[in-house]
């Protein structure tokens, strides 16, 4: 069970999972600065975390990844949670556009104050911005912003028979 601490985007995790496989240790401390215990450290968190990755005599080899959208997986800046109260309580203390994903929240709010509740395997996540713009202006772009959201979203849970997707 992962620990409940916030997780980063990692340069040395993006270069495990990115290969050529299979990756040298001895390749990843020198490209990075780091020892091989370090790069070992990350390989370890990797496990923890639900990646498999084998070590065989040429060095890691990717076998399987978890469905989570941890940090160095995506293209936006992002910090994970397996746990919070909230994912906008977290945003606000970050730098603007920071997206906070969580595994899961006790007490998930919407709009409005709205809460709903936020079981495990859900994608559960808030991204804070501050624009310089009248409070009367917020509302239309917050308007084409969640339909871009939703559509964007429809056309992946589409894809599985299965997805349900909820905006509060």
């Amino acid at each position: 069970m992962p620990r409940r601490r916030m997780l980063h985007d990692s340069p040395v995790k993006r270069a495990i999972l990115q290969g050529p496989f299979p990756i040298s240790g001895e390749e990843l401390a020198k490209r990075f600065g780091i020892s091989r215990v370090a790069v070992w450290k990350h390989v370890r968190e990797l496990r923890r975390l639900g990646y498999s990755i084998r070590s065989t005599g040429k060095g890691y080899l990717l076998e399987g990844r978890p469905d989570v959208p941890y940090p160095w997986e995506l293209d936006v800046r992002a910090v994970y949670l397996p746990e919070t109260a909230s994912t906008m309580d977290v945003a606000w203390k970050l730098e603007d556009w920071t997206f906070v994903i969580a595994g899961t929240q006790r007490s998930g709010r919407g709009r409005g104050g709205r809460r709903w509740f936020s079981p495990p395997g859900g994608l559960y996540f808030s991204v804070a911005v501050s624009p310089n713009l009248p409070l009367s202006e917020t509302d239309s772009i917050l308007s084409s912003v969640l339909s871009s959201i939703v559509e964007v979203l429809h056309d992946l849970v589409s894809r599985q028979s299965q997805g349900r997707t909820r905006f509060t």
